[in-house]
């Protein structure tokens, strides 16, 4: 017979798709969000027959849009948009509170054929990405505009909160 108790073993069940899941760590001053979209990017991806390449970029501006979105306290909209000289030269996803998702995403066949790379830097090119974010009918809609210079849409929205939020963020 053992003195020792026996361990508890607890698992964790988080819904399986389609959420944003806010955590902290306290001693080590960080908040985050985890971001899990499942059904919802489907049906976004699955209403144009959009080549792989394109389709990774989108399911990432959408998982970045509802990521930020879901920071909304109250109604709202947040929009994501990419203007590049890139083969994909307009990328929109926009979160509508209380969870609402839209995507799109507009490239030429063409110049993506002749890539022979499928990397986010050269899927968009140089351009400009903005962030707008709109309260609604009674207060002023804000946006921030960071360029895409060469590089993914990850490394942008970093650009986008050290030189707008000035927030130590890590995506």
């Amino acid at each position: 017979m053992s003195d020792q108790a026996p361990q508890a073993h607890v698992e964790l069940s988080l819904p399986s798709d389609d959420l944003v899941l806010p955590f902290q760590a306290e001693q080590a001053d960080v908040l985050g969000r985890l971001v899990k979209l499942g059904p919802t990017v489907d049906t976004i991806l699955s209403r144009h027959a959009y080549p792989e390449p394109v389709s990774r970029l989108l399911g990432e501006a959408v998982a970045l849009t509802a990521m930020l979105g879901a920071s909304l306290k109250s109604d709202g909209k947040l929009i994501l948009q990419a203007t590049t000289n890139g083969p994909v030269d307009l990328l929109v996803a926009d979160y509508q509170v209380p969870g609402e998702l839209r995507g799109y995403a507009r490239f030429d066949a063409d110049r993506l054929a002749a890539l022979d790379t499928d990397d986010d830097a050269a899927l968009l090119g140089h351009g400009h990405l903005a962030m707008t974010i709109d309260r609604g009918q009674d207060t002023e809609r804000y946006q921030g505009v960071v360029p895409l210079e060469g590089e993914g849409l990850t490394e942008a929205a970093d650009t986008y909160f050290r030189q707008s939020e000035q927030l130590p963020t890590f995506i």
